[in-house]
């Protein structure tokens, strides 16, 4: 009888076993889930950091490399062909300055990202490759699901662009 009843016991004890295994393997399967997400959120905004410093680097590598108007030529007025880039909320416009012609490159941004432009929202650079207007900003690139993952770009007057890689 005693064999019996010790039977039972570990028939009762194998189903409370599988039912703290499975408990155990969804806190892991969430917890797998929540950080896949945080590295697929640090993906996508090091990748639009990266496009979007690489547009400003090659707007103001053009602005090097700009032509002069040869009818302004004897008058020593400087016009040159150079880029601009203007900045939206969802997406940023590579153009030729003065507004000639369309947009060569447009942007748009992916759809889990926000942008925060601060003291930045047209941008272009002389031909010694500092920002024209003596305009300098910052723009806050971030993940709109999660507020504290952020890449802050800073545009100084030199020129300069860097990033910001800390959590804010």
């Amino acid at each position: 009888m005693d064999e019996l009843v010790k039977g039972l016991d570990e028939k009762g004890f194998s189903f409370l076993e599988t039912i703290f295994a499975v408990s155990v393997l969804a806190v892991l399967g969430s917890a797998a889930v929540f950080h896949g997400s945080s590295i697929y959120r640090n993906t996508i905004l090091s990748y639009e950091t990266a496009i979007f410093v690489s547009d400003m680097k090659l707007i103001q590598q053009m602005s090097r490399t700009a032509t002069y108007d040869s009818s302004n030529f004897p008058s020593m007025e400087k016009s040159p062909q150079a880029v601009d880039m203007t900045l939206y909320s969802g997406c940023y416009y590579l153009k030729r300055s003065g507004g000639y012609g369309n947009a060569f490159r447009k942007h748009y941004y992916s759809p889990d990202i926000g942008v925060t432009p601060t003291g930045l929202d047209y941008l272009s650079f002389y031909p010694n490759g500092n920002t024209r207007y003596g305009r300098m900003g910052n723009l806050l690139l971030f993940s709109s699901n999660r507020g504290s993952i952020a890449r802050k770009i800073i545009v100084d007057k030199a020129g300069r662009v860097r990033v910001d890689r800390r959590k804010i």
